[in-house]
């Protein structure tokens, strides 16, 4: 998990690192629920008892549409299968680095990289006790983000230390910068999950039912779990007009890794459930992936998955049809391009390489998932 457990300042990283050796801890052992079957596993601890909740799913999302009893006796064909997603680390350029002092107004400034100001500005004032108007956050340069700097890495504890200082008088900026190893150990990564679907289609092609049920290993801790949830239930529908659907989303705390956004924060994931599941189908009908998708895509006025009507100006056909004419196109005559790697030793083999050509369908939330309009 790698929580911080205590906070050195010192006027090197030499004697920063001696006083850190210096610190003994006391450890109680208890179990560790690394997986997500084990956190909701019955008679498991709880994770976070402090919620009031008697397990460790602690947000759950539904989608109830139509009647999926019905769609399911109108398919022609139904496609079941269950998806696992992996983590992913960030890796941007810049790892986690940060400066805090007190400003000439006397607010607890922290000059950081970050993605959204004011959430790190309400996350510093919850954690230090303080109203927001005395906090400043400024972010000179970003250095990469892709997700990772939603949440907070060092904001906190730089806050905590200048605020401390300036109280015992003294009142310079403190400083940090996170090794690579210390950023990827310490910061969150794309979530892991799984996912089980269950498609069904006419024997035209036309989506009857879709049910869905999927699981996001939040890690020790919230951090943006919630809201990439939101965008992982609303996506896995696809881009497509399903008239019947019973979809049922959670987070679950573990001991693992805190979970976050990442490039589409469950968009992806989403799209690489229904997308597989739109192949399955137009296997078991014997259609075409191009035309199994121009059956079903959304349209201006059509029904979304919650209910809403889709407005003006979806132009997903109009996608498709663009990219299936492109994709019809030859490929381009001459040896395919030797990819770049490092290790000049380690080059691809040649004789295992297979090309070939798919197609996708991806939509992402406009706006923020449940958030802004």
């Amino acid at each position: 998990e790698a929580d911080h457990l205590a906070l050195v300042v010192a006027e090197t990283a030499h004697a920063a690192e001696v006083a850190v050796a210096a610190i003994t801890a006391t450890w109680e052992l208890l179990p560790v629920l690394g997986m997500i079957d084990e956190a909701m596993a019955p008679g498991a601890p709880l994770l976070h008892p402090e919620n009031g909740l008697d397990h460790n799913v602690y947000t759950t999302y539904n989608i109830r549409k139509g009647d999926t009893a019905a769609g399911w006796a109108a398919a022609a064909a139904v496609v079941e299968a269950t998806y696992e997603v992996p983590y992913q680390e960030h890796a941007y350029l810049q790892p986690e680095a940060g400066m805090a002092y007190i400003d000439d107004h006397g607010r607890v400034t922290v000059e950081i990289a970050g993605q959204w100001t004011h959430e790190d500005r309400e996350q510093i004032a919850h954690a230090l006790d303080l109203p927001e108007d005395d906090i400043r956050v400024i972010y000179p340069a970003i250095g990469g983000a892709f997700g990772g700097r939603e949440d907070t890495s060092l904001q906190i504890v730089l806050a905590l230390a200048a605020w401390r200082l300036h109280q015992r008088g003294e009142h310079r900026p403190v400083g940090c910068v996170w090794s690579r190893e210390e950023s990827i150990v310490g910061h969150h990564k794309r979530h892991r999950g799984r996912i089980r679907a269950r498609w069904g289609a006419d024997a035209e092609g036309r989506i009857t039912a879709v049910e869905s049920e999927a699981w996001l290993d939040a890690g020790g801790y919230n951090y943006t779990s919630n809201k990439v949830l939101g965008n992982l239930h609303l996506g896995q529908g696809g881009c497509y007009e399903v008239p019947n659907a019973r979809i049922t989303s959670h987070a679950v705390y573990t001991n693992a890794v805190p979970g976050g956004a990442f490039r589409g924060f469950g968009g992806p994931q989403a799209a690489y459930v229904a997308e597989s599941q739109m192949n399955k189908l137009a296997e078991a009908l014997g259609l075409d992936p191009v035309e199994i998708r121009r059956r079903n895509v959304l349209h201006d006025g059509s029904i979304g998955i919650t209910q809403t009507p889709m407005p003006d100006g979806v132009t997903i056909a109009e996608v498709v049809e663009a990219c299936a004419a492109a994709a019809a196109q030859p490929s381009p005559a001459g040896p395919p391009p030797v990819a770049y790697t490092p290790f000049a030793s380690l080059g691809p083999a040649e004789a295992d390489l297979r090309r070939g050509r798919g197609f996708a369908c991806a939509f992402k939330n406009v706006g923020f998932s449940f958030g802004f309009p």
